[in-house]
């Protein structure tokens, strides 16, 4: 089967990075959706990764409604375990300023972390 010729000047659908791998690149952890067991494994996989590139300071975004709370602790940890500063932000609901409420506790050291809510709430 013959492949499609791709134009000159363009990039492959396969080539091209996924929206996840540019929020990486900009050092952007993003926690949308019920808190699980595998939220929990990609978010300390992230933050590990963008720890071992640098110590620039990684954002974590959060709106969650909730869920597993091992695996909120397990996110809790790795944020507190990380060597680069960690700002969190929640936005559009109560409980996901609660979870960066929660999440910057994590910081060891005053100034370390920075939280904000954005968004009209519940």
């Amino acid at each position: 089967m013959e492949q499609p010729e791709t134009p000159i000047g363009t990039v492959s659908e396969e080539a091209r990075p996924s929206i996840q791998e540019r929020l990486l690149e900009t050092r952007t952890v993003m926690i949308f959706g019920e808190i699980n067991q595998k939220m929990a494994e990609k978010v300390t996989q992230q933050l590990l990764l963008l720890s071992a590139l640098s110590d620039e300071d990684i954002k974590v975004v959060i709106n969650s409604q909730g869920g597993h709370v091992e695996s909120g602790d397990t996110i809790f940890d790795m944020i507190r375990f990380v060597k680069p500063t960690v700002k969190v932000i929640g936005t559009a609901s109560r409980t996901a300023l609660l979870a960066a409420q929660y999440a910057l506790l994590a910081a060891p050291t005053t100034g370390r972390n920075h939280g904000q809510r954005t968004g009209s709430g519940d």
